[in-house]
C-alpha cells in the first residue's frame, strides 16, 4: 500500500473535498455560484466522492495502517459521517449531506492534532 501522506493527497482528502464543496459557492467575473448539487450529474459526483470516503476509511482500519490504539477511536466517526454522506448523496438528500460537509473539519483536524498531521 501507498504511504499515509500519498494516501491523504490522493485518496482521502479529494473524497472528503467533493463531499466539503455541497455547502461552496465560488465568487468570479460573473457573480457567485453555488456549489450544491443541481443535477443528476452533479449527484453522481457526490455519490462517488462519498462511496470514495467511505472506502478510504475503511483502509484507514486496515492493520498495516493502524497506528497505535487511538486510530481506530479516530477512524471511527468519519466512517460513520462517509456512510451518512453516501446514503444522503444515494437520496439526493442536501440537508443529510451539508451535515457531513459541517462535521468533516472537526473530524479531520481530531485527528491531524492528536497525530501531529497539521
Amino acid at each position: 500500500h501507498v504511504d499515509m501522506k500519498t494516501f491523504m493527497e490522493h485518496v482521502l482528502t479529494p473524497a472528503a473535498t467533493v463531499i466539503w464543496r455541497v455547502n461552496g459557492s465560488i465568487i468570479d467575473a460573473t457573480g457567485e455560484h453555488d456549489l450544491s448539487p443541481k443535477t443528476d450529474a452533479d449527484w453522481e459526483r457526490i455519490v462517488s466522492g462519498a462511496a470514495t470516503l467511505a472506502e478510504a476509511t475503511n483502509a484507514l482500519m486496515i492493520p498495516e495502517r493502524v497506528r497505535d490504539k487511538d486510530w481506530i477511536k479516530q477512524a471511527e466517526p468519519l466512517a460513520a459521517a462517509a456512510a451518512k454522506a453516501y446514503r444522503g448523496a444515494e437520496n439526493h438528500d442536501l440537508k443529510a449531506v451539508s451535515e457531513v460537509s459541517n462535521q468533516l473539519d472537526g473530524i479531520c483536524a481530531a485527528c491531524h492534532r492528536h497525530y501531529g498531521l497539521e
